[in-house]
């Protein structure tokens, strides 16, 4: 039996709001990404989504994330590996833009990580967390370029696949653990689709 991990963006940070990276910086969650996180609940309920276990980074606006989703129904654990990119000396930067196409070779000069090694920290802890719960649903609480990594790195069920411009806090995104293999599945998006539909009935 497969197993499925749902890894959730957290929602909005005081530095998602400031237009600030923040890497392996905390910020906590503003009053909107706290609903957020509840809008993710809801929609976790309303599609009858039950976890075994959940997991955050160490970091507080994916740990505030987990606890409001969770509100006590199952274990929670908290990784370091399942943190945000590290951008080093950039960590924090307002205003700071990372270009794809240098940021590599800047990495090493800033003190941050560079795309492969988030990535293969980060799939390396989902296989754990996978493997550890076999045929269970599993709920994971990461960052924005985490999920923008996975959707890079992993194979993915459909061909059809997600623009990465459109990212979004709270994004869903489902994982299917098999015959050895991780798989990207489907892409959800409960943020917006509750703001479209209350835009819709008004």
């Amino acid at each position: 039996m497969a197993t499925r991990l749902f890894l959730v963006r957290h929602g909005q940070s005081v530095f998602n709001q400031e237009g600030r990276s923040q890497g392996w910086l905390d910020s906590p969650l503003t009053d909107r990404g706290k609903a957020e996180a509840l809008v993710v609940r809801k929609w976790f309920e309303d599609h009858h989504l039950h976890f075994a276990c959940g997991y955050s980074s160490d970091l507080s606006r994916a740990k505030e994330t987990l606890a409001l989703i969770d509100a006590g129904q199952f274990p929670m654990q908290e990784r370091k590996d399942l943190r945000e990119m590290s951008l080093g000396k950039m960590d924090g930067r307002k205003g700071f833009h990372l270009d794809p196409a240098v940021w590599n070779q800047q990495a090493k000069l800033y003190g941050g990580e560079t795309f492969e090694q988030a990535a293969q920290r980060a799939i390396l802890a989902l296989y754990q967390i996978a493997k550890t719960h076999p045929g269970q649903n599993v709920l994971v609480i990461s960052h924005g370029m985490i999920l923008n990594l996975l959707m890079d790195s992993l194979p993915a069920v459909s061909a059809a696949w997600h623009d990465p411009d459109q990212l979004e806090n709270g994004m869903v995104l489902e994982l299917i653990f098999t015959a050895g293999k991780l798989w990207l599945s489907r892409i959800d998006t409960p943020v917006s689709d509750f703001v479209a539909k209350h835009n819709a009935e008004q």
